[in-house]
């Protein structure tokens, strides 16, 4: 839910504004009104508004002063203008602002809900892709923390994927590995630790002796394994995306999607809707 600051002069106006226009329903919680600038600056020690309702002729601080002021403090807040006439330097002084619409008095409460709502809409949409760079940025974070960018590349590589049918190499101790990472791929737990001990190998060992036989890390290629098994299900089943990161090993669905558009090209959703039985 959003924050609305109403500025006018007129005491009418504020109360009509406040009262008549059925705000809640438009996704704002808090209105709070003002009756110039400065009274608007006051209000603001202790209330952000993500919009603005603002008059440009007022005493004291007019609506443009305002504007000026609010773009320093809130950078963010969408600015809307009330005036009787339009002003050509108003109008030059309100696109320098970045005000999102001007509109005329005398006020009509259908044009005030339709900019409002159309403003509303547009703090939603940028604060959603805020939160989804937020979110791809931790889980980039997280990406980074299993893989070393060698294998961030390797993993993104679409020659090195194709290439994994059932792998075998000359080496009987890598092709134990790789037996054991696909009977065990699908926990979530699994390691390169578990797997030499299982093995009976030293870690740093196994790691160099797999690059060498393989071309390509332990971690690239458990990776690279789930990857093929999440296609595979996402064509053969109707399974929801997190069911199929679960079962491919993957906890987090946040973060199977991250890994498997890096690795196939595409959101999983999408490869699902595109590859569906």
């Amino acid at each position: 839910m959003l924050n609305l600051l109403i500025v006018d002069d007129e005491k009418m106006t504020r109360d009509t504004l406040l009262s008549q226009i059925p705000w809640e329903s438009m996704s704002i919680s808090q209105v709070r009104t003002a009756r110039n600038g400065l009274d608007a600056l006051d209000v603001c020690h202790d209330f952000t508004p993500d919009i603005c309702l603002c008059d440009v002729k007022m005493p004291k601080m007019n609506g443009i002063q305002l504007g000026y002021s609010l773009r320093d403090k809130f950078p963010s807040c969408k600015i809307i203008y009330l005036s009787g006439y339009c002003d050509k330097d108003d109008l030059k002084s309100a696109i320098e602002i970045g005000a999102v619409s001007y509109i005329e008095k005398p006020i009509s409460f259908s044009n005030v809900k339709e900019v409002v709502n159309r403003t509303v809409a547009c703090i939603l949409t940028e604060k959603r892709l805020q939160e989804q760079q937020q979110e791809e940025k931790e889980l980039l974070k997280k990406l980074r923390a299993q893989f070393t960018d060698e294998e961030i590349e390797e993993l993104s590589s679409e020659k090195k994927r194709g290439q994994r049918e059932r792998l075998t190499t000359a080496n009987p101790v890598v092709n134990r590995a790789i037996d054991y990472i696909y009977e065990h791929f699908s926990m979530a737990e699994l390691s390169i630790g578990e797997i030499a001990d299982n093995l009976f190998l030293n870690k740093s060992y196994l790691c160099t002796l797999f690059k060498k036989e393989t071309g390509s890390t332990i971690n690239v290629f458990l990776t690279d394994v789930r990857m093929q098994e999440a296609e595979h299900l996402m064509q053969e089943t109707d399974l929801p995306i997190y069911e199929i990161a679960y079962r491919v090993g993957i906890n987090d669905p946040n973060y199977f999607s991250t890994l498997f558009k890096k690795c196939v090209g595409c959101a999983p959703s999408d490869y699902k809707e595109n590859h569906t039985a």
